[in-house]
């Protein structure tokens, strides 16, 4: 199978199976939702959030090993002993971690509320399994193992989801979630142990770990920064407005990773093949076929998929979770920013392989000061979640094309480039505009109606991909062949 097919049989069954995994966590999100309240939610969220910060506690470990482990075959050079000296370094790191989340509820533990520390005490065992279960993911993808990967990703949101249900049926509320997710990672990583078989032992060895460590710092602060772009919004509607707007704007999280699905999934299956194609001669033209042709896909279908959400989203609220329509608002406009953050996964994987770490940190660091100073001067202006949305947007929007403008500035085409790559966001903005114009749904019908015109409309997007990049076709073609067989 040519490189180009065995990529497309990757990226579209690594994408069916996050598509799957987002659909069920959004149907448990919804549930999770309508059992806490938005007061409850908005305390969960934060959690998550101390989740989402504490993965980066390894110090760029796994990521610098989802890099040099491919980079290193390209060049033939031998691997073994990576994944043991990050494993290690891993384990250790986390144990601390979670140590000093434990002492600091204890410490605190009568400034906060009640629900937040017993929280933060499972979240502390949380860190620990959350780092194993990553280690063991940024591996198999550093070796291609993505079918593995699928299976184990969709097995660990099926195991989520039902042991989420069962608790909340017996009235474990929020602490029943976080130990339904706990669970779930320790048979998870259980099945992953005894089918893989990968062999792991504690290993430590200066000059290699100092290596991984000098390539992994600038990609921990990457991960920080898209993280910190990713929660600034939601931090400072917990500070100045509280947990219950917290609640109601959270919801346009599991939204926003559902629609990520695709891009995220394309990202992570091309990136050790670009490192592997680039070790092999240090050459950046090597991986043009990894950056233009993805990045016109994944605009148009992003761009797709927004103006779908875009329509149903508020019906779907209003069938689904009443209690959190006031969001909705803030969420139709937070969701225009998966368009460029979907393009930025894209280049971001360019950047980093190519090893312009260093100028990615700095948009990041731009666009973190400016999305604080857009949030703080709407949260002033009084504009409410829909002026933070709007801020958002903008920082995203302006983060996406400086890292744009730096992966294609040796195009002499550049910005007819970037004019391409943004045209299926304006045409959609364009149809949604006209669309809620002149059709305004009330009901299920209007709204089923609003999508099958929006539809149609979209097809000159589609046929624009493939002219393209013929990926459809190509998946047209690879599927009769399976047909047949």
């Amino acid at each position: 199978m040519s490189e180009k097919k065995r990529m497309i049989k990757d990226v579209t069954g690594y994408s069916i199976s996050s598509i799957l995994t987002q659909l069920l966590s959004i149907i448990r999100g919804i549930v999770v939702a309508r059992f806490l309240g938005p007061a409850l939610y908005g305390i969960f969220n934060l959690l998550r959030i101390l989740l989402g910060y504490s993965q980066y506690s390894q110090l760029g470990m796994l990521p610098a090993m989802s890099k040099e482990i491919p980079y290193r075959k390209g060049r033939g050079e031998p691997i073994e002993n990576i994944k043991n000296i990050v494993f290690t370094i891993t384990l250790i790191i986390s144990l601390i971690i979670g140590l000093g989340v434990i002492v600091f509820s204890f410490l605190f533990s009568s400034m906060f509320p009640e629900s937040l520390i017993s929280g933060l005490r499972i979240v502390s065992v949380l860190i620990l399994l959350q780092q194993i279960y990553f280690f063991y993911s940024n591996y198999l993808r550093a070796v291609k193992e993505f079918i593995f990967i699928s299976i184990i990703e969709i097995l660990m949101t099926v195991i989520n989801f039902a042991l989420t249900i069962l608790f909340l049926i017996y009235g474990f509320s929020l602490n029943g979630i976080l130990v339904a997710l706990m669970i779930s990672y320790v048979v998870v990583i259980i099945y992953i142990i005894r089918k893989m078989k990968i062999p792991l032992k504690l290993y430590f060895e200066k000059i290699q770990a100092f290596v991984l460590l000098r390539n992994g710092l600038p990609l921990l602060l990457i991960g920080i920064g898209n993280i910190c772009l990713d929660s600034i919004d939601k931090l400072m509607i917990a500070g100045f407005y509280g947990t219950n707007e917290l609640g109601l704007y959270s919801i346009s999280a599991m939204i926003i990773a559902f629609m990520l699905s695709f891009s995220s999934s394309a990202g992570s299956v091309m990136f050790p093949s670009m490192m592997e194609q680039y070790g092999k001669r240090r050459n950046e033209e090597d991986l043009k076929n990894y950056l233009m042709k993805p990045l016109v896909i994944i605009s148009c279908a992003t761009a797709i998929l927004i103006g779908i959400v875009f329509i149903a989203i508020p019906m779907a609220v209003q069938v689904f979770l009443p209690k959190y329509i006031l969001g909705v608002d803030a969420i139709r406009i937070v969701i225009f920013s998966t368009f460029f953050i979907a393009i930025t996964s894209i280049l971001g994987n360019y950047m980093i392989a190519v090893n312009k770490e260093r100028i990615v940190i700095a948009i990041q660091f731009i666009s973190i000061g400016l999305t604080i100073t857009l949030n703080y001067i709407t949260i002033m202006l009084g504009y409410g979640l829909t002026g933070i949305a709007m801020a958002t947007v903008a920082t995203f929007a302006f983060y996406s094309t400086c890292i744009l403008f730096i992966s294609l500035r040796k195009q002499p085409d550049m910005i007819k480039i970037i004019s391409k790559l943004y045209f299926p966001l304006v045409y959609v903005i364009g149809l949604v505009v006209i669309m809620e114009k002149l059709i305004n749904p009330g009901n299920l019908i209007w709204t089923i109606s609003e999508l099958g015109i929006f539809a149609i409309l979209c097809l000159p997007l589609i046929i624009y991909i493939n002219r393209e990049t013929s990926v459809i076709s190509e998946m047209f073609s690879m599927a009769k062949k399976r047909i047949k067989i």
